[in-house]
């Protein structure tokens, strides 16, 4: 079964309309039914948000088990502001969970870089107070 056919069995599900819905995630109706119909695909934000309004599991929707599963895939703007685009296509169940090793990695090593500049700014505040 298809992400969008399985979004639209879980409407169903908790007997809500599309309208309801598409309230619920802060989009339009016509938004909401496109997606539904399989015409657009969400992003992985949005998929998040439809699994918490419908009380779903993100994985019950790309269901691993099946031969096509969705793969994620983002961009980064180095800057100040790391922006994500999430791109929907075709994989296999041993690709997305490297990109999702992939993706723990990233957030490991933002954290560790965290650490690296607090531990710095107490080195350089234990050098002022060896000064004096």
């Amino acid at each position: 079964m298809t992400i969008h056919k399985k979004i639209r069995q879980a409407r169903h599900v908790k007997g809500w309309t599309q309208e309801e819905v598409a309230e619920k995630l802060e989009i339009t109706a016509n938004a909401y039914g496109a997606i539904e119909r399989g015409e657009t695909h969400p992003t992985i934000p949005k998929l998040k948000k439809m699994c918490e309004v419908l009380e779903v599991e993100l994985s019950e929707l790309i269901d691993c088990e099946e031969s096509r599963v969705v793969n994620i895939t983002f961009e980064k703007n180095l800057g100040k502001h790391q922006n994500f685009r999430y791109i929907i296509g075709i994989c296999s169940p041993e690709h997305l969970t490297l990109l999702s090793e992939l993706e723990k990695q990233e957030l490991i090593i933002e954290m560790q870089k965290k650490e690296i500049e607090y531990l710095k700014k107490i080195n350089e505040l234990q050098a002022e107070k060896n000064k004096n």
